[in-house]
């Protein structure tokens, strides 16, 4: 019974190997691919090879995992025509590895052909992405034809026969693809890079760093690589190298890109073990001791690459949750990644047509992930120029707080002083206020000090105001500077007396109308700077104040005969640095807050301020001029 069983499927075996392709059964593009006989074997020897028993592939496409074993294919074809047929014998795989062909008619080998993805671009066969063989079929004959795959990379593809034209037309299908592919991906590449330049945020050179390294990737496995350097390295026979890099750029810019650190410290650390396993197959790789580790290799690339995926997704997920905006472009990115690689893979087990639009699935879906990546990274822009505005307005908001504690503690003191002073005298000497005239000038005096309070007070309540048409007050009006410096010596003149110090003003008999808002330019310009120059000059000194009108220009200094500025103090005013409070003369305590508010309502009023001393020294004596410019204006 077992004789004749095993007779049975010897007989089906043979019937089987007798099959027999015929030309004119087959199309212009035909896949024959489950028309083949396959075997795996570590026999290298074609002749050896013949004495092995081949088995029916029977599948529309090969795929085979990887292996240290050849692999053969056979297949017997006959040209029932009346003429000679030249057709193509396309392994459609980039990564196809060494291939052999053997073509043979009545048991002799008439031809012995090499190429694939091992072998450099011009030492192929036919100058092709794939392993592509042209084979002649002589008219009323049969050719048997065998080949041999020997490559540490997986195996997925069709073997198809394919006619001249429909040849021509997939090669110009392919290169146009890549050509657009690389230009997307060297087109990003570029465009971030000079982002960087512009930002000097380093992200986008991670960002560039991922692209290219997922370009050379992508090229190396479409086998474009070898077209652009025919003569260099065999690029898509070494793949491994370009997958290991991309795979660290991937999780180097994604750690980065969606700010891992922050969200998930031990997740990141998990990538950078990956990323460092990763570099450390590629260098075995790399090594002589590559020769012993064989397909191993690409196992544990491909493992890696997942663990990768894998992690970077949960990232992902993770940031977003968080509420990172860029995780949803990143996430979003990946949804294109996984349609690309369901295209891809569904065209190949014939859920989809395997056309050219499916067939590069991968690519398609990798470019419009860079390009969501690549809009995401233009939207950190916009939001980076968000936070710099709204820092922006923050630090306007507090610049205004400073001057209104500026005008309340530094230019509200000098009336109250006023105020106090004569309040003082007359509780201790009431009867020198019984003259009546001297009583009404005294009381004078007491309400411009109140009223002068009162006026700083509103100005302190429309300091919204105040800068509101680009740093300009908009409250001006036309004022006599002239009014103004008497008003001020008057406002000081517990000061001027407590130091016996004598003013000597030296104003023109001119028109001196400028427009500025009077309360602040007596408040925060003269009253500053006299109260500087009483604090830092001895007592019975003497201070000179100059007005004068050229050229439709009012120029106004005070100069004083004290101590002085150094030269680093008026660097810093004249950068508008803050500048810290020094005791005067008499030990008198201020701010640091004066010559700053100064400095700012006098080009609030379109003026100029210039600053010039002399620090009294053993050489020289202390000198300091504050010059005020202004317009003169008509007054109406």
């Amino acid at each position: 019974m077992k004789k004749i069983i095993a007779s049975i499927l010897l007989v089906i075996s043979f019937s089987s190997l007798s099959q027999v392709l015929k030309l004119s059964e087959l199309s212009e593009n035909d896949n024959i691919t489950s028309k083949i006989y396959l075997l795996q074997t570590f026999e290298e020897d074609f002749n050896r090879i013949k004495e092995l028993d081949f088995k029916a592939h029977k599948k529309e496409h090969v795929k085979i995992p990887y292996t240290n074993k050849y692999i053969w294919m056979k297949l017997s074809v006959e040209n029932d025509s009346s003429e000679d047929i030249l057709k193509y014998l396309v392994i459609d795989s980039t990564l196809t590895g060494e291939v052999t062909v053997f073509e043979e008619i009545d048991g002799v080998i008439v031809n012995e052909t090499f190429s694939g993805s091992a072998l450099e671009w011009n030492k192929r066969l036919v100058k092709d992405f794939y392993a592509t063989f042209p084979i002649t079929f002589n008219k009323g004959s049969e050719k048997t034809i065998y080949i041999k795959r020997k490559s540490h990379h997986t195996l997925d593809a069709h073997i198809k026969l394919i006619g001249a034209e429909a040849y021509s037309k997939q090669v110009q299908t392919n290169s146009t693809v890549m050509a657009i592919y690389l230009g997307i991906i060297i087109g990003l590449a570029i465009y971030n890079f000079f982002l960087y330049f512009f930002t000097k945020n380093v992200i986008y050179v991670y960002y560039s760093m991922f692209s290219l390294s997922v370009l050379g990737t992508a090229l190396s496995m479409n086998g474009y690589l070898d077209f652009l350097f025919p003569n260099t390295f065999p690029f898509s026979e070494n793949l491994l190298i370009f997958s290991s890099l991309a795979m660290v750029t991937a999780l180097n810019f994604s750690a980065h890109y969606i700010n891992l650190k922050i969200y998930n410290k031990k997740l990141q650390n998990f990538m950078v073990v990956i990323g460092s396993l990763g570099i450390l197959n590629l260098l075995i790789y790399l090594s002589p001791i590559h020769q012993i580790t064989g397909s191993y290799n690409g196992v544990i690339v491909d493992l890696l690459i997942a663990l990768a995926c894998l992690s970077m997704l949960t990232g992902g997920v993770i940031a977003t949750k968080k509420g990172n905006i860029l995780a949803r472009f990143y996430l979003l990115s990946w949804i294109f990644v996984f349609l690309g690689v369901f295209l891809y893979f569904g065209s190949t087990f014939g859920l989809f047509p395997r056309n050219d639009f499916f067939r590069y699935g991968i690519m398609w879906g990798n470019a419009c992930e860079m390009l969501i990546v690549a809009i995401g990274l233009s939207y950190q822009i916009s939001i980076l120029e968000m936070e710099k505005r709204t820092a922006q307005i923050q630090a306007l908001g507090r610049e205004k707080y400073k001057r209104l504690v500026r005008v309340l503690i530094h230019d509200v003191g000098n009336p109250l002083s006023l105020i106090s002073y004569y309040v003082k005298k007359w509780i201790v000497d009431p009867s020198q206020f019984e003259d009546s005239t001297k009583r009404s000038k005294t009381l004078n005096k007491l309400l411009r000090g109140v009223t002068n309070i009162e006026a700083l007070l509103k100005s302190v309540r429309e300091e919204e105001l105040l800068f509101k048409n680009s740093g300009k007050i908009s409250n001006m009006a036309v004022i006599d500077v002239k009014e103004c410096i008497n008003e001020s010596c008057e406002v000081l003149e517990n000061k001027i007396h407590s130091k016996n110090i004598y003013i000597e003003r030296n104003i023109t008999d001119k028109d001196c109308f400028i427009l500025a808002d009077k309360v602040n330019f007596i408040n925060n310009i003269l009253n500053n700077i006299i109260s500087n120059s009483i604090k830092f000059s001895d007592e019975s000194s003497k201070i000179i104040i100059d007005c004068d009108v050229l050229n439709k220009k009012l120029y106004l200094s005070i100069k004083d005969f004290g101590v002085g500025i150094p030269r680093e103090v008026i660097s810093k005013f004249n950068s508008g640095e803050e500048l810290q409070s020094h005791r005067g003369t008499m030990g008198e305590i201020g701010t640091g807050f004066g010559l700053q508010l100064m400095k700012s309502y006098v080009e609030s009023f379109n003026g100029a301020v210039t600053i010039s001393s002399n620090v009294r020294g053993e050489t020289s004596d202390g000198m300091t001029e504050v010059s005020l410019i202004f317009s003169i204006v008509k007054r109406s």
